[in-house]
């Protein structure tokens, strides 16, 4: 996920050397994923975290420092030094799965990018033999079928950004959405190659009783400057306490 939320957290961590604190109850909706879960009264709730497209683990590091009663970290990374690279870093604290998630199991193919966080799943009949340099083979599976391998308890948390495959990301928790607490999916207002498009995530989740909490990490990546990129958070209503 394309998040300023790393250096945020950097500027963070200085000015809490300094003496300097967010005053968190003031940070309006939309700032602050976590803030905003913690305002909802949910961050104690979610018992297993689940970050598909893991990357280098900028947004799991997030999630291990504010959801306290966490039980299981899972991280999903397909590219084969991303995800050597999280099982070094994160030891213990997380388990690294190694595939690619879509919303059927089997072989697959996964386009490389010169940028470590751009890489993205092929649709599944691709042959890419004439570029092999630019493809690595990957398994994919499902996220239920994740769920149920490690016997991950509910509720869940998940965060996703597969560069455009995320509608089949989430349509592969099949019968799950019960037990999930809340969804951030990384989407753009504008149809385009490797991103998906928001509205598809806001018609998908809202049509599974999923409510849309915000938009975040907004970033400027559209034409002249303009919102196109954004990160939106969903939650669960049935864990809202009113």
């Amino acid at each position: 996920m394309r998040s300023p939320t790393q250096p945020v957290s950097i500027i963070k961590k200085v000015l809490r050397k300094k003496g300097f604190y967010f005053f968190r109850n003031s940070v309006p909706r939309g700032f602050d994923t976590f803030s905003d879960l913690r305002k909802a009264r949910l961050l104690g709730l979610v018992k297993t975290f689940i970050d598909v497209g893991a990357n280098r683990g900028e947004y799991a590091e997030l999630a291990l420092e504010y959801l306290a009663n966490l039980e299981h970290v899972i991280l999903i990374e397909p590219e084969q030094a991303n995800f050597e690279y999280l099982v070094r870093h994160f030891g213990d604290k997380a388990q690294v799965v190694n595939c690619a998630i879509s919303n059927r199991s089997g072989d697959g193919i996964l386009g490389l990018s010169s940028s470590d966080k751009m890489h993205a799943l092929l649709p599944m009949a691709t042959n890419c033999e004439l570029h092999a340099e630019m493809h690595q083979s990957v398994r994919v599976r499902t996220l239920k079928e994740i769920v149920c391998e490690f016997y991950l308890p509910s509720p869940f948390f998940i965060k996703t950004d597969t560069e455009g495959h995320d509608i089949k990301v989430i349509e592969g928790l099949a019968d799950l959405f019960e037990g999930t607490l809340g969804i951030v999916v990384e989407g753009a207002f504008r149809r385009g190659d490797n991103i998906t498009f928001f509205q598809d995530v806001y018609d998908l989740l809202t049509d599974r009783g999923m409510l849309f909490w915000g938009i975040y990490d907004q970033s400027p990546w559209g034409e002249m400057g303009s919102c196109n990129v954004v990160n939106g958070m969903f939650l669960n209503p049935n864990y809202l306490r009113t």
